[in-house]
Formats: C-alpha cells, structure tokens, sequence
C-alpha cells in the first residue's frame, strides 16, 4: 500500500489512500500492529503532516483534506462527551 502512496502516480495515490483510511476506520485495531508503541493518531499525524508539505498540488489538496477529516472526529461531540466522562469517572485529580 505505501508503494502506491508514494508512487506519484494520483490514481494509485489516492486509491492507497482511500485504502488505508477504509482499514483505519473499519480495523484500527488490527492496523496498531504495524504502529510499534506509537499509537495509530501520530501515525496518521506524520502521514498527514507529509502530505500537507509536499510540493504537489494532489498531495498537498488530500493533506488538507485529511487535517480537516482528523479535527473533525477530534473534536466531534462523541469524543468531548467521552472524554468528559473519562475524566469525571476517574476521580479528582491532584
């Protein structure tokens, strides 16, 4: 799959793409494997970052849209509401 992401070619660029995000939505889990001890988010932070960097207009366009993607479900009302109740059920912090 990095093969194809990073083949320049757009088609096969965004078909990788689209793979991965399908795996990572669908098996995160099975995708952590491949993470060592950093966690599925900083890899899709650095892939991201990469993107956002990249001088080519298409690598550049689906950075953006992947940095959006991810605010989006960090900041989305499930994670706040979870978040809260994380923070709240572990007791007062000191």
């Amino acid at each position: 799959m990095t093969g194809h992401i990073g083949s320049g070619q757009p088609t096969s660029v965004q078909t990788g793409s689209l793979l991965l995000l399908k795996l990572a939505q669908s098996q995160p889990e099975k995708l952590k494997l491949f993470s060592e001890n950093s966690s599925l988010l900083d890899e899709l932070h650095i892939y991201i970052r990469k993107q956002l960097s990249s001088v080519h207009p298409n690598y550049n366009s689906s950075g953006i849209v992947g940095a959006i993607s991810m605010l989006k479900v960090l900041g989305s009302e499930e994670k706040i509401t979870n978040d809260r109740f994380l923070s709240t059920s572990a007791g007062p912090s000191c």
